[in-house]
């Protein structure tokens, strides 16, 4: 008989409660998850707005580059009316102007083992290093 229904068995014949049959199978579950991605980690509310935010704007940059927006106004309104970005912070284009484009990088870098989506383009770092902005 498979495990689960052995539970049920013992629950009808009041051998075991639901709650203990509950928490067995709430500690199996965690486990089980551990045993594929590892222990879990408290992760910092920054870090999770990092890693949201940080490839938004390195491919918002890109459309840029590319041309398929014009300039970061219209990158801010496109990202503010389409995709629902919040309009007290401006837009993409403006947040990386609060930050800054050399911390934006440096952050970026230090998740760059992540993948592709967290490595600045080379204009990202012009900018930077030159100290220049998406708004004058």
């Amino acid at each position: 008989m498979p495990a689960a229904l052995q539970d049920v068995a013992l629950i009808v014949n009041e051998k075991v409660t639901a709650a203990e049959v509950q928490a067995a199978l709430t500690e199996g579950a965690g486990e089980l998850l551990e045993s594929i991605s590892g222990k879990s980690k408290e992760i910092k509310p920054q870090t999770i707005i990092d890693r949201l935010l940080l490839p938004l704007a390195i491919e918002m940059n890109h459309c840029i580059e590319e041309g398929i927006v014009d300039s970061a106004i219209e990158a801010d309104m496109a990202l503010i009316w389409g995709v629902g970005f919040p309009p007290f912070k401006g837009g993409i284009c403006r947040w990386m102007d609060e930050q800054g484009l050399e911390a934006i990088c440096q952050k970026a870098d230090s998740y760059n083992d992540i993948g592709e989506l967290y490595r600045p383009t080379q204009s990202m770092r012009d900018m930077a290093s030159a100290g220049k902005k998406y708004y004058p």
